[in-house]
């Protein structure tokens, strides 16, 4: 479906913020690439990748977008120069931030499905089989785990040099850090390809007043039931369109970063057809979704 739509300038995120809260301090830093194996609207096989980081204190792991952490520091660490993010850019976004709590053995996870965000907790994953085979990422020795989690079942290579219980997304819980990790069907693999250490920089939560507490099973229901209906490939706010928020970039933004749509302050990918001045009719261009947990 398109949609005719006025554009304006309007800054990126259009959100209801509330104060960051420094819940620690960051002291290592791993980059991900997550690889989702899926179909485009054709049906054609394609791999979209989003691009993750971890941040790791000493009490508390946050993982989230690479794209977002840009733009709430403003600027990369030394470190990460001669990484290349666009800050625009919609389709690395995956807009899920999972906050593991190293000491506790719980997780906090914030992820948005429109109107805005669902912030729920759960345990730490618990039941993972580990094994003695091993291989070599990022030039440390990591060894082979398994978890069945979610109604998949997960092989995770954790580096027991490294003694952090973290890891991408939630695979977390292992006597080492996570470097990589994928599900039997091959359709989600975490790796990573750059780690290092941090200057003491604050780890932040970064709520919204907009945030839904929910329970995690009703969370992923009510996920999996509006991200796997066709009707999501051409309306994203098809469930509760009364509350759907448009905001458009300038003709410039596009030209430069590619078009996007922002409703209610998340950016969704799109083409554009128009003259970026008058209006522009909008298309979504979502590959489907693959949900990580089935259950």
């Amino acid at each position: 479906m398109r949609h005719l739509i006025s554009i304006f300038v309007s800054f990126f995120f259009c959100g209801i913020a509330v104060a960051e809260e420094t819940i620690d301090t960051c002291r290592m830093c791993v980059l991900y690439k997550y690889h989702i194996a899926t179909f485009d609207r054709e049906q054609k096989a394609v791999t979209d990748t989003v691009k993750s980081i971890l941040e790791i204190g000493d009490h508390v792991a946050k993982y989230g977008d690479h794209r977002a952490y840009a733009y709430r520091h403003g600027y990369f660490p030394e470190e990460m120069n001669h990484l290349h993010v666009d800050h625009y850019d919609a389709r690395i976004n995956a807009w899920t931030y999972v906050y593991q709590q190293i000491d506790k053995g719980m997780m906090q996870i914030r992820e948005h499905v429109h109107p805005c965000y669902y912030v729920y907790d759960e345990n730490t994953p618990d039941g993972w089989h580990l094994y003695k085979d091993k291989i070599t990422i990022l030039g440390y020795e990591c060894y082979r785990a398994t978890l069945n989690y979610g109604g998949r079942m997960w092989t995770a290579w954790y580096a027991p040099d490294i003694p952090v219980s973290a890891g991408p997304w939630k695979m977390c819980g292992l006597p080492g850090l996570v470097l990589k990790a994928e599900d039997s069907s091959g359709t989600h693999r975490f790796e990573a390809y750059a780690l290092f250490n941090m200057p003491s920089t604050p780890l932040v939560h970064d709520p919204s007043a907009s945030d839904k507490k929910a329970t995690r099973d009703k969370f992923i229901q009510h996920r999996n039931r509006i991200k796997l209906d066709e009707r999501y490939m051409d309306e994203p706010y098809f469930h509760d369109s009364s509350n759907a928020s448009f905001v458009v970039h300038s003709k410039h933004i596009y030209e430069k970063h590619g078009a996007n749509l922002n409703i209610n302050g998340v950016l969704y990918p799109t083409t554009m057809v128009g003259d970026g001045i008058t209006g522009a009719l909008m298309n979504y261009t979502f590959n489907y979704f693959q949900p990580l947990e089935l259950k």
